[in-house]
């Protein structure tokens, strides 16, 4: 663009035109430095928003019930509207949406409202014309002149808002008009050639101010991303005298504060005074002689002008440079965050660049951001493939939220597909979605057919990259078109179009076999660095449990009042700044909010934050964040206290007293805001919370992170420990735990990954009474049940037992089978959640199609359209997916199979059968994912000393191991007096060989060969890291329990650390997904004689073993199949045995059957 008559609505296109806003978030249309100068008005005015200090300058966090007090029209009102939604993608109809914003902060409801065509300022009301000026339009407040119009046509009327309404609900629609003036003047005065433009502002209204800065960015950000010639005026701004909400307003919108010196502005404006104004805004009693004065007659006709401009053909051009700066700009421009983290920048730049790319980054870093971006930013539309039609509208309710409304999906046919189809075809969307299979169908073919023709497709990415890979467990035969449309793409197309593959996770021959299909070099693959996090210090802190829950609350004390002030300083928890705001801030979670149970009340949120705001902590606030307001005593109001035998005993004050007289907190949610607010804004410096501390925080402060109870696994607790930190400072993570007794561990813990579906849990704490209630008593002495026990209580609420889960699903599909009108109760002896539970399996079995509660029963819809063969494929899909997902082996189960064969299948034999299926499988793969993430946090607890904390950590988070003599010199185990001698933890040296061997070991993951991964142990025997490589396969087991090479590898590594007992309790679990998935004895032999070379005899010890994973009639005839491949004499040896054994058991049922007595007797 050699000229610049087309620069305001090219640089509007690019910047405003693919963001709508919310009904009930208006600000959400504007880019986020806008949207903190907003923020920061409202706080002015007495929104009661915290601020908090950030990376990049302040946060801001808005009081949750803030919808509900602006109370915008509903969702109904605005579809009624059609495509005056502020979510249309109609981008022509802005100055209407605004006019109808008027009306909306005014009237209650839409229902009288009508447009009147081709009249932006004019509307219908109860059939009266009501007529915005332009002036109204553009105010610095809501006219009383609009209330009283409306109030003439009869219709109710809103109270009158709040002063600070106006900056969240008109302010930010007209900042669009705004900036759609100040573009268009921008323009003409770039194409008259003029250099400098002189501006004063007459009033102190920030708005026009904001609007201009941000015109003055979007321009240059546009000229510099697409490499355009155009000579941008430099500006200068004189405001009026004082003028403090617009210097209020511009250190918001720069991120300015006490803190940050603010971001640096793409194209900055000179404040002081000018002569002669060029442009002269605000009343006309401040104009002076010689000023150009803007009305706002000239304000709204300069929109309206850029507005009609909006549906005429103009140049397009691709993005030609990719500076960081800019790119940071424009995700601010779409995206509610002020700067792209380092790897989405590198993989936006490469893409933008016409690279083919590989992405690897984990759930929730950010990847989809990547080719949003680059569709928001290039002409025409970018085509992402994803394989989940959930998955598809969560991305589009996602970019909704965001404003974003230049996106589309096809998850159907009918007329939701013709219209999206339409809207594809005409350009309206910058991101369409849809799934592999669609490239199926005629219609979307043709649709890309022509958009390829036009050169409109800008990027195709492929989400969840995984799926194109035949050696992945998730492969999708449809992804075979994205194979082929890649192809037909590059010989289609005279220019080429970059093509972006993401996924949160893939091993190096998946990842191989991505690139290879999808064209993607060798070398372009971003990924993410290392998960560590050297400014963080670790300890565990383990109380005696014989000690009861006032061991484990000492050790609490110990963290605040020794650990912390050695580390930290004395004062680390009470120094405060100039203003009364603590310099440090503390997080304790607990896992529970209000359980009243007497072994388990200790744990819970109100409990420990009243114990500490009454002991070590007594002379400073702290708080307490949970979901439920917890129950206090109503005679003295503490929390402490538990239920006895139906009625509640407080340690407190003695007081006894039934559930219904629990004093609560009516106002729970004010307190909440109240305590978010104190925390954030560092008036309080110790918060106590339950895991689901859900603010999504990025408080820098927090120098303390303690965990009161163990979380439930290894990732969730490195999570929760990277609340901590974030300044980059020293920061500490102490967990306080009861360790299980020592014989309990021994005869119970290590059983957990050998459970069979049919077994519960073994600790005998949770053993149930005849009510059905776990005891929750320790058999060995302890009087503060241990962390074990508490969180494998999570695990048995949820998996209570499978015969359970079993006869609950009967209860509830028998009584489904005698109601007449499809309401049930919850069946006897079964409450609320086990029915939901029950229900939920049905649906699952498609009996049933769905269900709600809408009182004490539960209204359900039967599937009366059930046949065996449809419902046996929905099954058939369902179990696959949980073999996937947990690395089982792809046979169908014998179980399975069995049902496919069965004739004329009835509906009830086939909830009995296929949910015992469903159930056992639910057993062996989610209860076995949580079972193993409970062991290997208990593991990382009770590391003894030069067993380091770190080390433990990134073993099982990283692929490349680390070396066997690392220490990192900043935790407990490496330094047991916590006397650090340095700010963060030493970093390892990592070579080659080992990085090497890392790879390889996740590439056997995927293509497992015996043989071949027989080898690499050794290589790694011999490079030490097998060690290392344990800690890793034991966490792999977290997320693929039922993975026959995973669990072949890690018997074997058990066995190379000398832990061979460990490795033949790993065997036995092999032995059992072998058996489940119906292996044949040609397919157990070859396996388990790999294993023999490892840990010698093995296999034979497996096949005898009395209770072992063979000792049933199935499994033995399996083993002497098996054994009869390698060594027939042994087979004949356990058949003879085995022969005994059974009539033994025969004749030991008959001896008590034999009248001895009587026989004496006689004789």
């Amino acid at each position: 663009m050699s000229h610049e008559r087309e620069a305001a609505l090219f640089a509007y296109k690019v910047g405003w035109e693919p963001k709508g806003w919310l009904p009930d978030r208006p600000w959400v249309g504007v880019q986020t430095h806008l949207r903190h100068a907003l923020f920061a008005l409202a706080q002015r005015e007495g929104l009661e928003i915290v601020t908090t200090s950030a990376e990049h300058g302040l946060s801001y966090h808005l009081p949750p019930d803030l919808g509900r007090r602006l109370q915008p029209w509903s969702e109904a009102d605005y579809q009624s509207l059609g495509e005056l939604h502020p979510l249309s993608p109609n981008t022509r109809m802005t100055l209407q949406r605004l006019g109808l914003a008027f009306l909306e902060r005014v009237l209650p409801a839409s229902g009288a409202v009508q447009p009147v065509p081709d009249e932006p300022i004019k509307w219908l009301v109860q059939g009266q014309v009501v007529t915005l000026s332009e002036e109204e339009l553009l105010a610095p407040r809501l006219p009383r002149s609009v209330q009283v119009q409306l109030k003439k046509t009869g219709q109710p009327l809103r109270p009158k808002p709040a002063a600070w309404e106006y900056w969240l609900t008109l302010a930010p629609l007209q900042l669009r008009l705004w900036g759609m003036a100040w573009l268009s003047r921008l323009e003409q005065a770039m194409q008259a050639g003029q250099r400098h433009l002189r501006i004063k502002l007459l009033e102190d209204h920030p708005l026009p101010l904001l609007a201009l800065w941000d015109s003055l960015e979007l321009l240059e950000a546009v000229r510099r991303l697409y490499t355009l010639r155009w000579d941008i005026p430099k500006v200068t701004v004189q405001l009026p005298a004082g003028a403090e909400r617009c210097h209020a307003a511009l250190d918001a919108y720069l991120g300015r504060n006490l803190q940050h010196e603010g971001r640096k502005a793409l194209l900055d404006i000179r404040l002081a005074a000018v002569d002669r104004a060029d442009v002269a805004v605000g009343s006309l009693d401040w104009l002076e002689e010689g000023d150009v004065h803007w009305s706002e007659e000239d304000v709204y006709a300069a929109g309206v002008k850029l507005q009609r401009r909006l549906d005429l053909p103009f140049q397009e051009y691709e993005v030609a440079a990719a500076e960081r700066e800019v790119l940071d700009f424009m995700f601010a421009r779409f995206f509610a965050h002020a700067r792209l983290r380092d790897e989405q920048y590198a993989a936006i730049r490469r893409v933008l660049e016409g690279d083919a790319l590989l992405v690897l980054l984990p759930t929730g870093y950010g990847k989809s951001v990547i080719y949003q971006m680059v569709g928001l930013m290039q002409p025409g539309v970018a085509l992402i493939v994803s394989p989940l039609n959930a998955l598809i509208k969560d991305q589009i309710a996602h970019l909704r939220q965001d404003g974003i409304i230049g996106a589309g999906f096809v998850v159907g046919s009918g007329s939701q597909a013709t219209r999206e189809y339409g809207y594809f075809e005409e350009g309206r969307y910058r991101l369409f979605y849809c799934s592999p299979e669609r490239f199926e169908t005629d219609a979307f073919k043709r649709s890309v057919a022509q958009l390829i023709e036009q050169r409109r497709i800008a990027l195709v990415a492929v989400d969840e990259a995984h799926c194109v890979s035949e050696w992945g467990h998730d492969f999708r035969p449809a992804y075979m078109h994205v194979r082929s449309m890649r192809k037909k793409l590059q010989q289609d197309t005279a220019h080429p179009i970059p093509l972006l593959a993401l996924t949160a996770t893939a091993s190096p021959v998946v990842r191989a076999d991505i690139q290879r299909a999808l064209g993607i070099a060798e070398g372009n693959v971003i990924q993410s660095r290392s998960s560590d996090r050297p400014e963080l210090s670790f300890s565990v802190h383990a109380a005696d449990g014989r000690g009861g829950r006032q061991a484990r609350l000492r050790a609490l004390d110990q963290v605040f009042s020794e650990v912390a002030p050695a580390l930290f300083g004395q004062d680390v928890l009470h120094a405060k700044d100039d203003e009364g705001h603590y310099l440090n801030g503390a997080v304790v979670f607990t896992p529970y909010a209000d359980r009243r149970d007497e072994a388990l009340f200790g744990s819970g949120t109100s409990v420990v934050r009243e114990h500490l705001a009454r002991g070590v902590l007594a002379h400073e606030p702290v708080g307490m964040y949970a979901g439920s307001a917890p129950g206090a005593c109503p005679q003295c109001g503490s929390h402490n206290f538990y239920r006895h035998y139906g009625e509640y005993r407080c340690n407190a004050c003695g007081f006894v007293f039934l559930k219904q007289q629990i004093g609560r907190d009516e106002d729970w949610d004010e307190t909440v805001l109240r305590t978010q607010d104190d925390f954030l804004s560092s008036r309080m410096p110790v918060l106590v919370s339950t895991k689901g501390f859900g603010m999504g925080i990025d408080k820098q402060n927090i120098r303390l992170v303690t965990h009161y109870v163990m979380s439930g696994s290894l990732e969730a607790y490195y999570q929760e420990a990277g609340r901590a930190g974030r300044s980059g400072e020293h920061a500490h993570v102490a967990l306080v735990t009861v360790p299980p007794a020592e014989a309990c561990a021994r005869q119970h813990i290590d059983q957990l990954t050998t459970l069979a579906p049919e077994d519960d849990l073994p600790f005998p704490c949770l053993k149930r009474n005849a009510k059905g209630f776990p005891k929750l008593k320790c058999d060995y002495g302890l009087t503060e049940l241990c962390d074990i026990a508490q969180q494998a209580l999570f695990i048995q609420e949820n998996f209570p037992s499978a015969a359970q889960d079993l006869g609950d699903l009967v209860k509830v599909f028998e009584a489904l089978m005698g109601t007449q009108n499809s309401v049930i109760s919850p069946p006897a002896e079964m409450n609320e959640g086990r029915t939901q539970r029950a229900l939920s399996r049905l649906a699952t079995l498609s009996v049933v199609r769905t269900y709600v509660k809408p009182g004490k029963n539960f209204k359900v819809n039967f599937n009366r359209e059930w046949t065996a063969a449809a419902a046996l494929s929905e099954l058939s899909k369902e179990l696959r997916g949980f073999d996937q997902l947990t690395g089982a082996p792809s046979q169908t189960p014998p179980e399975l199979q069995a049902l496919l064969d069965t004739p004329d299948l009835k509906v009830s034999e086939y909830v009995h059968r296929a949910g015992k299926l469903l159930i056992d499988t639910l057993y062996s793969s989610v209860r076995s994912m949580r079972v193993y993430s409970l062991v290997n946090l208990y593991r990382f607890a009770s590391l003894p000393p030069r067993q380091c904390r770190r080390v433990h950590l990134r073993r099982s988070f990283e692929v490349t191991p680390l070396q066997a003599d690392y220490q990192c010199g900043f935790c407990d185990t490496c330094q047991p007096d916590l006397q650090f001698e340095r700010p963060q933890a030493y970093t390892p040296v990592v070579l080659s060989h080992e990085e090497e061997l890392g790879v390889r070991f996740e590439a056997q993951l995927e293509q497992f060969d015996i043989e071949q991964a027989s080898a690499l142990l050794r290589e790694c025997e011999a490079a030490g890291v097998t060690a290392s490589l344990l800690i890793r396969s034991n966490y792999l087991l977290e997320q693929r329990p039922n993975d026959l090479g995973l669990l072949f590898m890690n018997v074997a590594l058990h066995a190379l650390e000398g832990q061979a007992e460990q490795g033949q309790r790993t065997a036995q679990r092999a032995v059992q997904v072998m058996r489940r998935a119906g292996y044949s004895g040609r397919d157990v032999s070859p396996y388990l004689a790999g294993l023999d070379a490892f840990v010698p005899q093995l296999s034979r010890t497996l096949y005898a073993s009395v209770g072992g994973p063979f000792d049933d009639p199935a499994g033995r005839r399996l083993a002497t199949e098996s054994l009869r491949l390698t060594d027939a004499e042994l087979a004949r040896e356990l058949e003879r045995r085995w022969v005994l054994a059974s009539l033994n058991d025969h004749a030991a049922q008959l001896v008590p059957q034999i009248p001895f007595t009587t026989v004496l007797e006689n004789a």
